[in-house]
């Protein structure tokens, strides 16, 4: 068995994720993934416009059959919900098989400190959307057995007709990772808390964090998400930023900084600007 650190190239224009429900069934779909796939997921965690997954598997091809198939439940989602129905094909997949254990060591820990090095949270652990909360748990598995559910509302709730293990279980309206990752291996892997926290603080994304911490929005893609309808209403009198005209966009952009401090790649991912138009608007302000 071989180990991999999968990643998605981050898109510019759009976010995977716009609200908690998203994410939610994005956490479903990482179960069900695996559990089509028979691919073992060591770590994940979901960012607003890509996602990391480390995963055990026999070769590269089925670490790639587990991001395909990620992506293909999560886009049918996306066009069920919102109408989208080519973003994630334009979404390319880099796999890097981990050599040695210390590598996979270093994987985990850089997958699972990317919302604190984007400024989302302070530790690993408070971002919801990832594995690092079930690592070296001292309660034991959260949630209730998903088993008391009926296949209709297991169906309603999670956006899937696969049959999914009495294993699994529920917290919070979502999937919590500790029943579906392989969190034991992991934590044999590490050892100890002290060494999982070790390549915490020495990874990649936490020198990030302290070399360039100021220029970091301070809040979320979904939190800004939320505010542009609002702005363009009561700003505008218009439904949404593909009704503003240039000036307004550009009125939109220096409200969005104003109030956010957003930089010009959220910008550009939650208003859905391509980069040479956010750049042209950036220019006006």
């Amino acid at each position: 068995m071989k180990n991999f650190l999968i990643t998605t190239s981050h898109l510019s224009d759009r976010i995977w994720f716009r609200d908690d429900a998203d994410f939610k069934i994005g956490m479903v779909y990482v179960a069900v993934a695996s559990l089509l796939t028979s691919v073992a997921v060591l770590s994940f965690v979901l960012m607003s416009n890509h996602v990391h997954f480390v995963v055990r598997c026999t070769d590269e091809t089925e670490a790639k059959d587990i991001i395909e198939k990620y992506k293909s439940l999560y886009g049918r989602y996306l066009h069920y919900r919102y109408g989208e129905s080519e973003m994630l094909r334009r979404v390319s997949v880099d796999i890097r098989e981990l050599s040695g254990e210390e590598a996979t060591e270093k994987a985990v820990a850089y997958t699972h400190m990317n919302p604190v090095a984007a400024n989302i949270c302070a530790t690993p652990e408070s971002y919801s959307w990832s594995s690092a909360s079930s690592l070296f748990r001292t309660g034991g598995i959260r949630g209730s057995s998903i088993a008391n559910m009926s296949c209709r509302a297991r169906s309603k709730m999670f956006h899937t007709r696969t049959t999914l293990p009495d294993s699994l279980r529920i917290d919070n309206g979502m999937i919590v990772p500790e029943s579906f990752v392989d969190t034991s291996y992991v934590e044999r892997l590490f050892r100890k808390p002290s060494r999982y926290n070790f390549f915490l603080r020495t990874s990649s994304k936490a020198r990030i964090k302290l070399e360039d911490d100021q220029h970091i929005p301070a809040f979320t893609d979904q939190v800004v998400g939320a505010a542009i309808s609002n702005l363009c209403h009561s700003l505008f009198r218009k439904a949404s930023v593909q009704l503003l005209n240039f000036e307004q966009k550009v009125e939109l952009i220096r409200q969005l900084r104003f109030r956010f401090s957003s930089e010009i790649h959220q910008i550009s991912r939650v208003c859905g600007f391509s980069p040479d138009e956010a750049s042209i608007l950036f220019n006006e302000i």
